[in-house]
């Protein structure tokens, strides 16, 4: 199952489905093997069928299980991108905000209700005050993937304090020679203070630099792919439709999902009214 796990991160689904399936053919509760199927489904845009697998496996899953959160939100994600937002949110309320797990919490929380706001869907203030507060107890500088995630979350409330004390500490690491503290975290996270802030201008100018590098705070595609999205929504509101169209173009070469068809129709059709 970790092996399948690196394959469907190359985009060699079918080598990580053979051997996730076989995974779970000699132990049906391996949790790691069914996240790998739920990521490939998802890349593939399989959606109906990612959803109708994992709801059948997680029937019999504990949801003392610190991974239980995570396998959640990838439930939220395909009800998400069906635009079954109602359905997405219950999932949050019910399985991410109260899991055993606090970081899996903040993070997939996080991660989840920014594209409500990506979407313009709306998402809770008191929902992103309570993942702050678990930002708060679960922080820990070096670990730059969780950082840019309780970013996420102190931006959406307007902890302006917490957010500063994170960038600081993420500057701290950078005096200290940390390899992408602040070379790409840094970037990240003032990206998103802006785009909170409405600056959709300067959000850019933060992450567009270092967009080729986002992978490396570490997580999957479909975790990190959430800031190139960020760039998608931030160029469509400046009305920047080439740039938008750019991005997306290259979002549908890999996978043509719905939003990014969705972003792709309102940056043609944005072009085609400003032609007249």
């Amino acid at each position: 199952s970790a092996l399948g796990f690196t394959y469907h991160e190359v985009d060699r689904y079918e080598e990580s489905r053979r051997l996730s399936e076989r995974s779970l053919q000699q132990y049906p509760g391996n949790a790691n093997a069914s996240h790998n199927l739920a990521h490939i489904y998802f890349e593939t845009l399989d959606t109906g069928a990612g959803a109708a697998f994992l709801d059948a496996w997680m029937a019999g899953y504990d949801p003392r299980a610190s991974f239980h959160c995570h396998l959640a939100w990838h439930q939220a994600m395909f009800a998400l991108h069906e635009r079954r937002y109602a359905q997405a949110l219950a999932i949050f309320e019910r399985d991410i905000l109260g899991a055993v797990n606090p970081r899996l919490a903040m993070i997939d929380g996080a991660a989840l209700l920014w594209r409500f706001r990506l979407d313009g869907e709306p998402h809770p203030f008191p929902a992103w005050r309570s993942l702050a507060d678990l930002a708060a107890r679960v922080s820990r500088p070096g670990f730059v993937f969780g950082e840019i995630h309780a970013a996420l979350a102190y931006a959406a409330c307007g902890d302006a304090t917490a957010l500063s004390v994170l960038i600081d500490g993420l500057r701290a690491l950078d005096a200290k020679g940390h390899p992408i503290a602040g070379t790409v975290a840094l970037p990240m996270v003032q990206g998103i203070a802006a785009f909170v802030a409405g600056d959709h201008a300067t959000a850019l100018a933060h992450l567009a630099p270092v967009e080729g590098e986002f992978h490396r705070v570490g997580g999957s595609h479909a975790q990190w792919e959430l800031f190139e999205e960020t760039m998608v929504v931030s160029a469509l509101a400046l009305e920047r439709y080439e740039e938008a169209l750019h991005l997306v173009r290259r979002r549908l070469q890999r996978r043509a999902s719905p939003r990014d068809r969705r972003w792709r129709d309102r940056a043609t059709a944005g072009l085609a009214a400003r032609r007249g």
